[in-house]
């Protein structure tokens, strides 16, 4: 059997370093030092991984020379010269992220006929047209951060508040038009989610709904106008720590669980992998998507000391949630500027940290460490790959394993700590004796020539 194995060691600046194995047959099948991989069973398919088209990384995009355009889009959905990021998220209205608030609608338009998307025209509907003419057949998520001030109950964008329920059916049609205007400028929204972090109440555009709410509003016929339109619905969008107790209360709902597809989640709160499983167990028929997660201090710029320690929180977080079920994998920002905005209503916060910064003033593009660890994942591991099962030998290593349509299997380990770990990896009869040195990543590929070809034949959905 042919092995490709491709590894990342940042303190060795070695990005993707490819290595060429040939491993036979054997009957050892295991003993000290082994990480197991099982053919059967196979569990939750891949959709794919990729960041967020938030008008803070957009309008740095379309800062950018053309050429330099390009070689950003390359990095970072080219899947041979690049991380291959195959889907995305973006925001309804405006978010922390936007270098401005704003809303679709001239306020108290009880009709929407002041609709527009000129606000998202002037840089995220540019770089997702760049994105998708290199990347067609990438899947986009749409969130609301807030419905316009004038449906809430609390009169602003900010601060949480409620959306007014006698304002339902108008929110309704604002997400639809949304749809609709997105897909006249080609862009297909794939998914929504009901509210992006459901029970915050921030500074910036939030608002809160309870379980009841959520499904209130689905019943409401936000469910079946949205799903007509052939966008998926999603629903909490917030951390994990709360998962099951959401998920739970929609999907048991027999009005509003058959328009919904799952539930969202984010990381904010910790690990919490076991409520993925524990979600994905009891509902099987619903997809548990991550929609959100980044890492921050209190350090503006590039995280020259913890990103490496930011990378392997990444790389961690992947692991589990794909360990725990999740089917998608969102990270937050795809890049942001030397100052980790722009943003508003952030200041006096956490600055966030991205797969990639942008030096605006001297035109140059600078990939974090994430950004590699990343793409040890969504490079190798194809839309339409089927999880399986994984055993260590030590929780000083950690692994994941799938399953692609072409039958080759990428396996991911990573070694978070200061020594390096000898690995006996054991698939389908055959073994590979390596070696992972401290602090670095990498991915395994059996049974075929590496990156390979995508899939073409996935169903049109998150």
């Amino acid at each position: 059997m042919k092995v490709k194995i491709y590894t990342t060691d940042i303190s060795e600046k070695k990005y993707f370093y490819e290595t060429t194995e040939e491993i036979s047959e054997t009957d050892k099948r295991g003993g000290w030092g082994c990480i197991r991989i099982f053919t059967e069973p196979r569990y939750q398919e891949i959709t794919g991984f990729g960041g967020a088209f938030t008008d803070a990384s957009a309008s740095l995009f379309c800062k950018l020379p053309q050429e330099k355009q390009q070689m950003l889009i390359k990095m970072l959905f080219d899947e041979n010269e690049g991380i291959g990021f195959s889907v995305g998220r973006t925001h309804i209205g405006s978010c922390d992220f936007t270098r401005k608030p704003y809303s679709y609608v001239s306020d108290g338009d009880e009709t929407l006929e002041s609709f527009s998307l000129d606000e998202d025209k002037k840089a995220v509907i540019p770089m997702l047209k760049a994105a998708l003419e290199a990347r067609p057949d990438l899947r986009l998520l749409a969130s609301p951060w807030s419905p316009p001030a004038y449906m809430k109950d609390n009169g602003s964008l900010f601060g949480g508040g409620k959306l007014k329920k006698e304002y339902y059916g108008l929110w309704t049609e604002y997400v639809a038009r949304y749809i609709e205007e997105m897909r006249a400028e080609g862009i297909t929204i794939n998914a929504v989610t009901i509210q992006n972090e459901a029970a915050a109440d921030m500074t910036w555009e939030s608002c809160v709904y309870t379980a009841e709410e959520e499904c209130a509003l689905i019943k409401s016929g936000f469910g079946k106008r949205i799903t007509e339109l052939g966008a998926q619905i999603y629903v909490w969008d917030h951390n994990k720590e709360l998962l099951f107790d959401r998920a739970s209360a929609v999907f048991s709902d027999s009005e509003a669980s058959p328009y919904v597809a799952g539930a969202a989640c984010h990381w904010y709160t910790g690990d919490h992998f076991e409520q993925i499983g524990f979600t994905c167990e009891a509902f099987p028929g619903k997809k548990i998507i991550f929609s959100e997660g980044c890492r921050s201090s209190e350090e503006r710029g590039i995280k020259k000391i913890s990103g490496l320690d930011f990378a392997e929180d990444y790389a961690h977080e992947i692991i589990g949630d794909l360990n725990g079920g999740i089917s998608l994998y969102l990270t937050w920002n795809l890049m942001l500027d030397m100052e980790n905005g722009p943003f508003h209503n952030r200041f006096s916060t956490r600055y966030c940290d991205a797969p990639v910064m942008i030096d605006s003033e001297n035109e140059e593009i600078i990939p974090e460490p994430s950004y590699y660890y990343f793409g040890h994942f969504s490079k190798f591991i194809k839309r339409g790959a089927r999880r399986l099962g994984v055993s260590r030998y030590t929780d000083k290593l950690e692994a994941t394993a799938f399953i692609n349509k072409d039958n080759s299997v990428a396996a991911v380990i990573l070694n978070r700590t200061d020594e390096s770990r000898k690995v006996k990896l054991v698939y389908d009869g055959c073994r590979l004796d390596t070696e992972l040195a401290a602090h670095s990543i990498a991915t395994v590929i059996l049974g075929a020539n590496g990156i390979g070809e995508r899939s073409s034949d996935y169903k049109n959905e998150i």
